[in-house]
């Protein structure tokens, strides 16, 4: 962005500040993004340990059903 920025004329300040705008939105935008993607990610994985901690280790504490519904999804046994 400095280089853009170093590249224009002294006296063309429109274009400098137009620049320089785009790129705060853009910054802007991406750390909002970011931000957002982080706390997806991290709700992701938590829902991910806890059905499967529970579903795989606690199924006679928790739910009788959960090691029939688990073992939909394990691979048969020949």
């Amino acid at each position: 962005m400095m280089f853009l920025l170093s590249t224009i004329r002294k006296d063309d300040q429109k274009r400098k500040k137009f620049i320089f705008l785009i790129s705060w939105i853009t910054s802007v935008f991406s750390l909002v993004l970011d931000k957002y993607l982080l706390i997806f990610t991290f709700f992701y994985y938590l829902h991910h340990y806890i059905f499967f901690s529970f579903s795989q280790y606690r199924t006679k504490v928790i739910c009788p059903y959960a090691k029939k519904f688990v073992s939909i999804f394990q691979p048969r046994k020949n």
